[in-house]
């Protein structure tokens, strides 16, 4: 199925009417750590923190010390320092965290929870992109307790896609249906036709997870949800959720074609696992949402790579030696250098976030789309992703560093206080642009 190809129009964010939520500055003695950041996704937030706040001290602390010296090398900057640290050490990485006011954990999403326990042991306030929620949440009294925020979830999707969604919904009378897309496209020159712009292992083993939809059914059936959001994965039978069921099907089989702004433009895009099924039927639960799905883009060959059996983890005897079959293609993937952009070249790469929200205005059936584009910084030279993902960390850091968010516990980002149209004006600052239109290609500013 085809989406109508509607042309949206711009939201008119006139610099001079920008909020000016983070404009106050905050005495030169806050600290923060990145963990895990020397990454594309760190070395974003990294330097949005340097340009548009007055941070007194940045650690870098990644258990790649060359990697993490070559990105400080980069910004040339006294105030950012490295530390080599393994998180799989609990006690060094607590105190490596300890006398700091934030860490942003730039980690995957399995060290989520260990990572936030140490925040919490340390007393740091905590962000992450892409957390374990519902074992995150039981650490929400012990936060509060300690004065700390944690916000998990809240980089690009999950994140910025969920205030996306807020912003829609509220222009509804009630929500029915919500559909959530991510795509991205790459111009970069120079490039391998193919390589990998984040982690092999994660993005082979995501594309073979099964995928999700969540339907708001009642069910007699006596099961329980699940503790962690991994688990969910995990379980054959479909599982209850949120007055609701999340329900499977198997990867890659349920696709369809949508229009982008461009550069994207139109991108088949196919059913998938996220976050946003989880979350969505937590912020709009009393506007009588019945469904939620998220679609992605997916590389061919990716998926190709999975279907061939490199996305397993059991280990295969070769020759006498027992050989795990997503160890070795990504061993393979990294020793060709095909994992995010060589030094010399500057990523021309643009990520894109879709939500489009049926529902009910004044009796009458509505439907709004919102749209963002995440363009590349040739200065900083980092891409789209990597800035969609790691400048919302940093956003979110000091509005914790300067008392925007005061919400004291564990929270995701539809729960913390963060609103919407203030975030996209901070957003909108750096270059990204929002899309909003309905059904009568209206534009809302």
């Amino acid at each position: 199925m085809v989406e109508s190809k509607i042309s949206p129009k711009v939201i008119n964010i006139d610099a001079s009417d920008m909020c000016t939520c983070l404009e106050s500055k905050w005495v030169l003695l806050s600290k923060v750590i990145i963990l895990g950041g020397a990454g594309q996704v760190g070395g974003a937030a990294l330097r949005d923190l340097i340009e548009t706040s007055d941070v007194g001290e940045i650690v870098i602390a990644d258990i790649n010390f060359e990697a993490a010296q070559k990105l400080v090398s980069k910004v040339k900057r006294g105030n950012v320092i490295v530390n080599k640290t393994d998180v799989t050490k609990r006690q060094e990485t607590i105190n490596v965290l300890k006398g700091a006011d934030v860490v942003i954990n730039c980690t995957p999403m399995f060290w989520s929870v260990h990572v936030i326990e140490i925040a919490l042991e340390a007393k740091v306030h905590y962000i992450d992109f892409n957390g374990d929620f519902p074992l995150q949440m039981e650490l929400h009294d012990e936060f509060q307790k300690n004065g700390l925020t944690a916000v998990t979830n809240m980089g690009e999707c999950p994140g910025v896609i969920d205030l996306m969604a807020m912003y829609v919904v509220d222009k509804l009378d009630s929500v029915e249906n919500i559909e959530a897309f991510a795509a991205d496209k790459d111009f970069t020159q120079g490039m391998p036709d193919y390589y990998f712009t984040w982690s092999p292992e994660g993005e082979i083993s995501f594309i073979g997870s099964p995928a999700i939809m969540w339907k708001r059914q009642k069910t007699e059936k006596s099961i329980l949800p699940p503790k962690s959001a991994l688990e969910v994965l995990d379980l054959e039978q479909p599982v209850r959720w949120q007055d609701g069921e999340l329900v499977k099907v198997p990867s890659m089989t349920k696709k369809k074609t949508v229009q982008f702004p461009e550069p994207i433009g139109e991108v088949e895009v196919y059913l998938a696992p996220h976050s946003e099924q989880f979350t969505y039927p937590i912020y709009f639960k009393d506007k009588g949402l019945q469904s939620v799905s998220f679609w992605e883009s997916i590389d061919w060959r990716t998926a190709f790579l999975y279907k061939m059996g490199f996305g397993s983890d059991e280990p295969l005897n070769v020759k006498g030696t027992e050989v795990k079959p997503i160890d070795f293609i990504s061993a393979l993937i990294r020793k060709n250098k095909m994992v995010g952009f060589p030094e010399k070249v500057a990523p021309d790469h643009y990520e894109a976030d879709k939500v489009i929200a049926n529902g009910k205005k004044n009796g009458k059936d509505a439907t709004y789309t919102i749209d963002t584009i995440f363009p590349p910084n040739k200065k900083w030279k980092t891409s789209g992703q990597a800035n969609a993902v790691g400048i919302p960390g940093s956003i979110t850091t000091q509005m914790i560093l300067n008392g925007e968010i005061k919400k004291r516990g564990v929270f995701l980002t539809g729960t913390c206080g963060i609103r919407p149209e203030p975030f996209f004006k901070e957003l909108a600052k750096r270059g990204v642009k929002f899309y909003v239109t309905d059904k009568e290609q209206m534009a809302f500013t």
